[in-house]
Formats: structure tokens, sequence, C-alpha cells
């Protein structure tokens, strides 16, 4: 991560720790906090962890593309990353959590890959401007999942 299409946003939600990281690390949840993504299938057998597989539908300006994540960090009432490995639109997601007096701070952290030459120069190019744009996606959809676990809750 931490590449020119990084960005991150953090906000507090009042639930403990483990109920928190039990929701975020459920692929099943994702649609419900993590915009465009949709119908995930789970392709590696239980338990979830570093590694584990999964196909859904992504939808990026109204066109559906079906792309394959692997869960990349699984650290219980800590971490929770998925990376694209497939798809126009690949980019790394990474869910921090820590135990605060108030409930669990949640940080989302989410940078664009880079592995094409063509996508390098664009990115060279167009980086800071697709950073903001791509900076006003990641604060809320952290506050949808804020949301979301409140209603759960």
């Amino acid at each position: 991560m931490l590449g020119p299409m990084y960005i991150s946003a953090t906000h507090t939600v009042h639930l403990p720790l483990h109920e928190v990281f039990a929701f975020v690390a459920n692929p099943a949840n994702l649609p419900r906090w993590m915009g465009g993504l949709e119908r995930p299938r789970l392709r590696t057998p239980l338990p979830l962890g570093a590694g584990s597989r999964f196909e859904a539908t992504l939808m990026h300006e109204g066109t559906p593309t079906q792309v394959e994540l692997v869960v990349t960090v699984f650290d219980p009432n800590h971490a929770f990353g998925v990376k694209v490995l497939t798809g126009p639109h690949r980019f790394e997601s990474l869910i921090t959590l820590h135990a605060t007096d108030q409930g669990t701070r949640v940080t989302h952290t989410a940078d664009a890959e880079r592995d094409a030459h063509t996508r390098a120069v664009l990115s060279t190019l167009l980086g800071p401007f697709l950073r903001r744009r791509r900076a006003r996606r990641v604060p809320p959809r952290v506050a949808q999942l804020v949301q979301t676990l409140r209603r759960a809750a």
C-alpha cells in the first residue's frame, strides 16, 4: 500500500472490538458497507483466513464486472484486508481496529494498484486528481460501515 492512490479514513463505533471484527471480516457483509461490491461468494473452504478467496460483482459506473478477491490480512480483532486480483479496478482495502474507551476505532485504508505500465503512467499524471476523487469515497464508506454496525447492534 501507500502508493499515489492511497487514502484513509478513521471513525469510532460504539461497539466492542470483537463484534466489529466479526462483522467486517465476514465477506457476506461487504456489500452492506463497501459501495459497488455485490454478491460475494466464497471460493475456498472455511475457516476464513489470509489466503481465502472469494468472487464478487463489482459495479463501477453502472457496469458489472466479475472480480476475484483474496484475503490479505486476517488478524482477529485487529485487522482484515482484501485485494482485488482480477478486473479493471484493482485495489487493496485494509480495515484496522483498535479498542478505545468509547468502543472501537475503525480505520479503512485503500490503495489502487499500479501493476501495469499504463496504470503507472496514469497514476503518476492523474494521481493527485484521482486520489482526491477516491478520498471523497472512503470516509462515506467508513461512515456507512459505522451506521450499519449501529443498526445491527
